[in-house]
């Protein structure tokens, strides 16, 4: 496979904010919010667009995946 090709595919999944919303089945503005905080999903600006990859969703649910409610407080 050729190595444009490859990065091509890679760079041409990006979710916008109202479809990354949707999969997750919360706001768009819990996400708007997340972004201000600083404490959200990892994005990219293009101009005034905000976009996601998701790797970087999926390594964002990864992170926060939990075996017990005492264990968010840790």
């Amino acid at each position: 496979m050729e190595r444009g090709a490859n990065a091509a595919d890679a760079g041409s999944i990006l979710w916008d904010e109202h479809e990354l919303a949707a999969k997750l089945n919360i706001a768009v503005s819990t996400l708007q919010k997340q972004r201000m905080r600083g404490d959200g999903i990892p994005f990219a600006k293009l101009g005034r667009l905000v976009r996601y990859r998701p790797q970087d969703v999926a390594a964002f649910l990864e992170r926060r995946v939990v075996e017990s409610t005492s264990a968010c407080a840790a």
